[in-house]
């Protein structure tokens, strides 16, 4: 099971770059567990968080941080 959230534009919004119109930052949370058939598993739930920053600084170049924990 998957969910995560978008804001566009966080810069805009935050006052801080206007001219940024391209961004956006997202957030996610992922929990699986692993099929009957693969256990024993050294765990039978997993969680992880994702964040990411997308700024695009010309037409063709992306500046796309990321943050993942599992």
């Amino acid at each position: 099971m998957a969910t995560g959230v978008v804001l566009q534009q966080p810069l805009r919004l935050a006052h801080l770059l206007a001219e940024a119109s391209n961004n956006f930052l997202g957030a996610g949370f992922v929990w699986s567990e692993p099929a009957a058939a693969r256990r024993p598993a050294a765990n039978f739930t997993e969680y992880a968080v994702k964040v990411v920053y997308v700024l695009q600084i010309t037409p063709t170049t992306f500046l796309k941080p990321d943050l993942q924990v599992v």
